[in-house]
């Protein structure tokens, strides 16, 4: 996670008697009071659901219950009560996601707008989305199944430092998470590798290829294999089912002080 702290985040207004209030200043105090609580919120939490946003079949429509989640930027998705109907597109093909997203009204003209959750159903899921189900269909664009894909939201702390990391003294112990996209991991047998820095700076975090641990979060069992140098390792994940949602997967590693240049797990995490 790599987000870009502006240099007005913090600008908000100082009240006095006889001060003019615009629409810019009014603008200004609620952008301070959103980065905040997104900041907040993207730094302590992953994405997903926190409760709610069940989606259901009714023949061959379906409905999203009421529910709150985060998406990647740390925004609050609303839904609010009822049953909300999602409709699939006309060019709908098997498998379809559906998925709830923040709204952009920053180029509206109205004077009240509404911020509750989007709902969509796509063939993925975009950065800025938070996938709810995977719709099965027929030939004839008719809906089989509906599998529950809801992530639930998890705590990123303990914190990690990033760039604070280079001042560890060499050869101790590291630890990072990191995410990589399941849409790479559908079909069981597919696999993909990622590369990890120990430090941001890219330069080596110790003397001799550490051992390097690796845990994988969800239900969803994926085989891991790690091949470690002195300032990065390489992971890659088997699928050893189908994975079926288009969620990012969540990993967490160890580094320890060691000479091994290659390890290897599979190790999945409860949900």
């Amino acid at each position: 996670m790599s987000t870009i702290i502006k240099a007005d985040v913090a600008d908000h207004l100082n009240y006095h008697t006889g001060m003019f209030l615009t629409s810019d200043y009014m603008t200004l105090e609620q952008n301070y009071f959103s980065n905040w609580f997104w900041l907040q919120n993207q730094y302590l939490f992953s994405s997903g659901v926190l409760n709610g946003m069940l989606v259901s079949q009714a023949g061959n429509t379906l409905a999203v219950s009421q529910g709150v989640a985060f998406d990647d930027a740390g925004r609050f998705l609303i839904l609010p009560s009822g049953a909300t109907p999602v409709t699939l597109p006309s060019d709908a093909s098997s498998p379809m996601l559906v998925y709830a997203y923040y709204p952009d009204t920053s180029a509206s003209t109205a004077n009240v707008v509404s911020e509750a959750a989007q709902l969509l159903a796509a063939k993925r899921v975009p950065a800025n989305g938070v996938l709810l189900a995977t719709v099965t269909l027929d030939a004839h664009k008719a809906i089989v199944s509906v599998t529950d894909s809801r992530i639930p939201v998890t705590s990123r702390l303990p914190a990690a430092l990033g760039d604070a990391r280079a001042s560890a003294a060499p050869d101790t112990f590291l630890q990072g998470t990191l995410t990589v996209p399941a849409a790479q991991l559908q079909g069981a047998g597919a696999s993909t590798s990622v590369t990890v820095h120990f430090y941001d700076t890219q330069q080596d975090a110790f003397s001799a290829p550490p051992t390097v641990m690796v845990t994988v979060g969800g239900s969803i069992p994926y085989a891991t294999a790690v091949a470690s140098g002195t300032a990065q390792f390489v992971v890659t994940l088997l699928a050893l089912q189908a994975a079926g949602g288009g969620g990012d997967i969540a990993l967490s590693w160890i580094a320890i002080p060691g000479t091994s240049s290659v390890s290897s797990a599979s190790i999945r995490e409860k949900p």
